[in-house]
């Protein structure tokens, strides 16, 4: 039997970081929610609370499922929805599992008794809510979609949602997103390389680089920023500096939410994953060091040509990588 050699390019990444914190979460799909249909939003209050709508099934709109885990995604639960004309839901807010706002492409929705009764907060015609954040139970922010100029319109409220006062827009284009890290600081992207930021709340903003489709912050530390983009769920924890691959992933992501370094929420067009991993590992003189051996899986996978392994040590050490196919036969590279 003639023997098959397989010639491959293997890149090898080796992480032993010692002038600044990596971020090391690790990030896992849920395997416990039902089988979604079209999610575009979810919410999450800490490391085992999060909330996601989703329509009852292709072809039946006007009808939104609101599940709901406190046990970091091992069981989840359906609570009830508006009801009538609820379309489908473009983003929620929780603050905890009473207080829960939700926005279609018309209505700003309210509860507070989990789910039990619901109000309409505000509605807009010729345009459509897109995004809201609650900060606590007075105050929040929230976006629509602007007129025919396709300006967004961006809404503050110190009430709970009772009433909403416009805001100042950094320009006149159409949002890809907005995300507030508290209601000072917050970020603002439209579909082009720019990236716009306030810390008043809106009244004023500057622009920088854009990075990448969503971005969050750690609310403990607005330096560690994540993002997704083509390769997945990337951490920085220089504000943008630098950036680290958490989760190689090519699916589209609708949200993410970050609860602290180490613990955070994404969603996709089917599947919800949770960050739940090590500590970044900062000795007492700031140096980042893994503290186990740790092998990642390769990307891209399947590959033609390339594909890159990450490793971390815990200590410098000569490293043999050794690659087999299915049948434990070593290839030769």
């Amino acid at each position: 039997m003639s023997r098959k050699d397989i010639s491959i390019t293997v890149t090898i990444i080796l992480f032993l970081c010692l002038s600044s914190v990596q971020l090391m979460g690790q990030w896992s799909q849920i395997q416990s929610l039902p089988k979604l249909h079209r999610p575009y939003a979810m919410d999450a209050i800490d490391a085992q609370t999060a909330i996601v709508p989703d329509i009852n099934e292709e072809g039946v709109p006007s009808w939104t499922r609101l599940y709901l885990t406190t046990n970091g995604g091992i069981s989840w639960r359906e609570l009830p929805g508006p009801g009538g004309d609820l379309g489908q839901v473009l983003d929620i807010a929780m603050i905890d599992t009473n207080h829960i706002w939700m926005v279609d492409c018309s209505h700003l929705y309210a509860t507070a008794d989990c789910g039990q009764t619901w109000t309409v907060q505000s509605t807009v015609s010729g345009t459509m809510f897109n995004y809201i954040e609650m900060f606590d139970l007075d105050y929040g922010v929230a976006m629509a979609d602007g007129p025919s100029d396709g300006a967004p319109l961006i809404y503050k409220t110190s009430n709970g949602g009772a009433t909403w006062q416009p805001t100042n827009n950094p320009d006149n284009d159409i949002a890809q997103f907005l995300s507030f890290y508290n209601d000072h600081i917050g970020i603002y992207n439209d579909f082009t390389p720019t990236l716009y930021r306030t810390s008043d709340g809106g009244q004023t903003w500057d622009s920088v680089a854009a990075y990448g489709n969503l971005m969050a912050f750690d609310p403990e530390n607005p330096a560690h920023v994540w993002r997704t983009s083509g390769e997945g769920i990337l951490a920085s924890s220089d504000t943008g500096s630098t950036w680290t691959v958490q989760l190689y992933s090519s699916k589209n992501f609708w949200d993410l939410k970050i609860i602290d370094e180490t613990h955070g929420w994404a969603l996709t067009t089917f599947a919800v994953y949770r960050m739940a991993g090590a500590s970044s590992g900062i000795d007492k003189k700031g140096e980042t060091i893994p503290q186990d051996f740790t092998l990642s899986q390769n990307y891209p996978n399947p590959f033609n040509g390339g594909t890159v392994i990450h490793y971390s040590l815990s200590r410098p050490a000569e490293v043999s990588l050794k690659l087999c196919d299915m049948r434990g036969r070593r290839i030769r590279i």
